[in-house]
């Protein structure tokens, strides 16, 4: 990702999609047009800082809270009282499609939070008008590169543990409880699809599967051993986190969204409150975690994972229903003698 910070004393900008250009990009881009093209908007501000974004390719996984922090600084810098932030796709010779670059912006926007700022809305076409102030900081360019996953290094490993020590097989046993119940049925998303195991497994039951996973090589070793089946058409991967969930499958909702070992690694309230809203009504919301949680392999193979606090089964339940979901069902399966799996079902109220 890069930002082009422009002191901006004076500032106009119109963005949309002029007449000329309208008929092309929708046939070339279809639905996505209109969520791009608001009709023309004109933004204006006095004093501020202009915050350019060009969002680029592999931006998915982007530490979004490091932008924001540096807009705050370049912020603070010039000693302004506002920021106004938009896209730029020309910082760059390998920009995001638009699509992806949407999701991303979206993104910084939630991160942006509290800060006060002004969007600056998609559009094909733009006109600027500009006065930027003759001193040492009214001009900066930065660029920020995503940091990879922490299970990327440790992927290969631990799809070879799960797979050794029974935990696919547990998992297997629990989907055959869940699809007989239909509790896991049409279209599926999984959020932390890992490697793909359960979508592997799942590919006989369900309409059409998504797997969200954060790390590239998780999704990698999915691809692997998905491609090349009768199903592979019918299932889609996708990079990103479970958080982001809600952004990245905006247009789309499901019957069912499962999640798998996955409470101890995200930011617990903000994925479960994405996949809410990604369910149809009726839908169902499968949490599977093992309890009791034995962190062996973790606590041998990743200092950066080990120390992630487990939340109990009863905790995990406690805050659905605090997110507005209602407990439907609960079953069990043995993974060894010593724990096993939990499948807990809800439904959005």
């Amino acid at each position: 990702m890069k930002v082009l910070y422009m002191h901006a004393k004076e500032l106009e900008i119109e963005s949309g999609v002029g007449k000329k250009n309208r008929k092309a990009l929708q046939e070339k881009l279809g639905r996505l047009l209109p969520a791009l093209d608001r009709s023309n908007l004109m933004v204006r501000s006095e004093n501020a800082l202009l915050a350019l974004v060009c969002v680029e390719n592999g931006d998915e996984q982007l530490d979004l809270g490091r932008v924001r922090g540096d807009i705050t600084r370049a912020k603070r810098l010039i000693g302004v009282p506002s920021v106004v932030v938009g896209p730029f796709a020309h910082l760059s010779e390998r920009p995001a499609l638009p699509e992806a670059a949407k999701c991303a912006m979206e993104r910084l926007y939630l991160a942006l939070g509290t800060e006060q700022f002004t969007e600056v809305p998609f559009g094909w076409d733009k006109s600027l008008r500009l006065h930027v102030p003759r001193h040492h900081y009214n001009v900066s360019l930065k660029s920020f590169a995503p940091q990879g996953s922490a299970w990327d290094d440790i992927a290969v490993a631990y799809d070879r543990y799960m797979e050794t020590s029974g935990h696919y097989v547990a998992q297997a046993r629990l989907f055959g409880m869940l699809v007989d119940k239909g509790h896991l049925a049409g279209d599926t998303l999984e959020l932390g699809c890992g490697a793909g195991a359960a979508l592997d497994i799942l590919k006989a039951h369900a309409q059409f599967l998504f797997g969200l996973d954060s790390s590239e090589k998780m999704l990698e070793l999915a691809r692997g051993r998905l491609t090349g089946n009768k199903h592979d058409g019918m299932i889609s991967l996708v990079k990103g986190k479970a958080e982001d969930a809600g952004i990245l499958f905006r247009l789309k909702t499901f019957h069912s969204v499962l999640m798998i070992n996955l409470a101890s690694y995200v930011d617990r309230e903000r994925a479960l409150t994405a996949a809410g809203g990604l369910l149809m009504p009726g839908g169902r919301l499968v949490i599977i975690e093992e309890d009791p949680f034995i962190p062996g392999f973790l606590a041998r193979e990743s200092e950066k994972l080990a120390g992630v606090k487990h939340p109990a089964v009863d905790e995990l339940c406690a805050l659905a229903e605090v997110l507005g979901f209602k407990s439907v069902e609960r079953m069990s399966t043995e993974i060894d003698d010593v724990h096993g799996l939990v499948g807990m079902v809800f439904q959005r109220i």
